[in-house]
């Protein structure tokens, strides 16, 4: 598998970091851009993480070369702004009032 986009709790995370990292694949954390390629690095990471010195990254790119790993996530950054982005069409649904309230005494 050349790419994978991990979500999950910080439980796996720990997990997942130190086998994907041993195994010759490097970690891109989305929430900062920072890239984890070697085993110390996850090490040092994970220290931070459980100390609060850092926050556990939410999700995770995990990737055989730093190329694809970037690449996913640019696309992954794209697709989750798309679908922060509101319809203007929706803007009216927002309004705590209701347009179409007929029953007001005239």
């Amino acid at each position: 598998m050349p790419v994978a986009v991990h979500f999950t709790e910080h439980v796996l995370d720990s997990a997942i970091l130190p086998v994907a990292i041993g195994h010759g694949m490097i970690a891109r954390l989305q929430n900062n851009g920072d890239l984890l390629e070697k085993p110390w690095e996850v090490s040092k990471y994970m220290y931070k993480a459980v100390t609060g010195e850092v926050p556990f990254s939410d999700n995770l790119v995990i990737a055989r070369n730093i190329w694809d790993a970037r690449r996913v996530s640019r696309i992954l950054a794209r697709e989750t702004a798309l679908l922060e982005q509101v319809n203007p069409l929706d803007a009216f649904l927002d309004e705590e009032e209701d347009l179409f309230d007929f029953d007001e005494d005239v």
